[in-house]
């Protein structure tokens, strides 16, 4: 295939083309269609761990997406265990119910122990804010903490709620893996319940 398609009664409007290649980061292009051809030109796709940020301590190093807060896998060095994290590429952030892919900036540590996030989350005139969150590794423990939530808003018209990732998975077991296990704790993300 040479990547030449045709969309067949589409609408003249601006739309967003997405391109999706397994391993590969999702890349977006803004098109607009009106009535004669559209030529898009060449849209640049980068391999899934291209450009991963290394946030390291003395028992491991994580492999942490620069564009948006994920984790691609862990080294143990004693070991050299690797364990996964997020397999897939994540971009969206859901602020009270309402998908928005944020535009996001990185900022690592200059100690290689964390990362910051900055997240521009903005949707129509109800959404937008900035939301600042770190990852950050010591000892064989990783944490991930969002730290501010900046609403450009008015608070009592438009207040952010509720925050979600959706699919976010700091670690990940396959049954792929050899002699998989898991031993974990009841965690309960509600403020009124309890967990360990």
């Amino acid at each position: 295939a040479d990547g030449q398609f045709a969309l067949q009664g589409s609408v003249a409007w601006a739309y967003t083309m997405e391109l999706n290649l397994e391993d590969y980061r999702v890349s977006r292009t803004d098109v607009t269609i009106g009535t004669a051809s559209v030529a898009v030109g060449d849209v640049a796709i980068r391999p899934v761990d291209d450009g991963m940020i290394e946030l390291e301590s003395d028992a491991m190093t994580v492999r942490v997406d620069p564009e948006f807060p994920r984790v691609l896998d862990y080294t143990m060095k004693a070991s050299g265990t690797v364990v996964q994290g997020q397999p897939t590429i994540l971009d969206t952030i859901r602020i009270n119910g309402v998908n928005i892919v944020p535009e996001v900036a990185s900022a690592p540590a200059v100690d290689g122990k964390s990362v910051t996030y900055t997240m521009n989350v903005k949707s129509g005139a109800a959404i937008d804010g900035v939301l600042t969150a770190v990852m950050a590794v010591e000892d064989n423990t990783l944490t991930f903490d969002i730290t501010k939530v900046e609403n450009n808003l008015d608070e009592w018209t438009n207040t952010i709620s509720t925050i979600e990732i959706p699919n976010h998975s700091l670690v990940s077991i396959s049954g792929a893996d050899a002699e998989p296990t898991f031993a974990g704790a009841r965690v309960v993300t509600s403020t009124t319940g309890n967990g360990d």
